[in-house]
């Protein structure tokens, strides 16, 4: 396979890459600047108005020991496995240091946003080392249309706060292997952990270490070599998971939450695996053409495979498939590595189809896959 670096021999200084880093973010947050106006809608007026855990940091120990429905009604904490204290402190800050303003709510969300494109900036700079593919790349990631749902909607605010930690804990990854390596990769643990804390879906930063393992600029060894040293790589993400693991038990038992079931759709077997290729297929066909986004994608129940409803959903894994072939075929690393990017983000929502709501093709689950395809559309421009 190629390495990452082949776009371009340009070995850039690092005033250049603040400079474009400071064009990206500045520009990301000019284009969501209208946020700021926005009112609370939909899962906003509970969240905000009726959440007394927000109200002071005196109800942080409380964010963590329970539930994060618990305050709404008893009966939302045996069906609804979300526990995110780290999303619960974010509104919290907010609301404290905002006086409860509205606006305070919305420019959270637009700064976490903006700290997650650094973050894209900084791991699509550890991918490529070429300053305008990278530049590329993070700005596609911040201004997708597919991120206006996580970023303009209060009640998506976890979705910017997990994916700038993840971004990161992912870039520390990087960065722990480009040192040869050596010692253990404790920042990237620690961050998986506090992604863990702000949004279920972060689980997802294992199988995405996995993808960028296998298509690092040392590609040309076995794939054991490639992910060795197996234990000092992945042991402390593993153990990062299980203390998380362990910390969710305190809170809903021996079943972690991971048993609760938020929706059941009463179809078959075959239906719900249907939907995992509906959801594949339908987020990569929204982040190729965002041309119907819809806070509300219903889920239809009698859908068939050669359905009209899935022509859409198929064509686009069609084209996953050859786009990964012909990678594969001209040894092209960083446009595989985006393209696998892609579907690892998004494995925890295609495994757990049942606690994604009645609205299961929702924008905010991409928020983490949409690095891979802006990394993947800026190498293409750039190359």
């Amino acid at each position: 396979m190629e390495r990452p670096q082949d776009v371009s021999n340009e070995v850039p200084n690092a005033r250049a890459r603040l400079l474009a880093l400071a064009c990206v973010v500045l520009a990301t947050f000019a284009v969501f600047w209208p946020v700021l106006g926005n009112e609370l809608v939909y899962d906003d007026l509970a969240i905000v108005t009726r959440n007394p855990r927000i109200a002071s940091f005196a109800h942080v120990p409380e964010q963590f020991s329970s539930a994060t429905w618990d305050f709404l009604e008893p009966a939302e904490r045996d069906r609804v496995g979300y526990w995110r204290p780290l999303t619960d402190f974010a509104l919290t800050c907010a609301n404290v240091f905002g006086g409860g303003s509205v606006r305070a709510f919305h420019l959270a969300s637009v700064l976490l946003h903006l700290a997650a494109v650094a973050a894209a900036f900084a791991l699509a700079w550890r991918l490529t080392k070429h300053t305008l593919a990278t530049a590329f790349a993070a700005l596609l990631f911040g201004l997708h249309p597919i991120q206006v749902e996580s970023v303009a909607w209060i009640s998506a605010i976890n979705g910017p706060l997990f994916g700038a930690l993840s971004l990161a804990s992912l870039e520390r990854f990087l960065a722990w292997r480009e040192r040869g390596s050596r010692g253990v990769p404790w920042a990237s643990a620690v961050l998986l952990a506090l992604a863990l804390l702000a949004k279920e879906l972060a689980i997802a930063i294992v199988p995405c270490a996995l993808v960028l393992d296998l298509f690092r600029a040392r590609a040309d060894g076995p794939w054991r070599e490639r992910l060795a040293p197996l234990a000092r790589a992945y042991v402390p993400l593993a153990l990062a998971f299980l203390v998380y693991v362990g910390a969710r038990m305190s809170v809903f038992g021996s079943g972690a939450g991971f048993t609760l079931t938020t929706t059941d759709f009463g179809v078959s077997a075959e239906r719900l695996a249907l939907l995992r290729a509906e959801l594949l297929g339908g987020f990569l066909a929204l982040l190729a053409w965002p041309a119907r986004l819809n806070l509300f994608h219903p889920f239809v129940p009698n859908l068939g495979a050669f359905d009209a409803g899935m022509l859409g959903p198929w064509l686009a894994i069609g084209a996953l498939v050859l786009a990964l072939v012909f990678a594969r075929k001209r040894r092209l690393a960083v446009l595989a590595t985006a393209l696998l990017f892609v579907v690892a983000a998004l494995s925890p929502v295609l495994v757990r189809v049942g606690s994604l709501g009645i609205f299961p093709l929702a924008e905010r689950f991409a928020y983490l896959a949409t690095f891979g395809f802006a990394l993947a559309l800026a190498w293409a421009l750039v190359r």
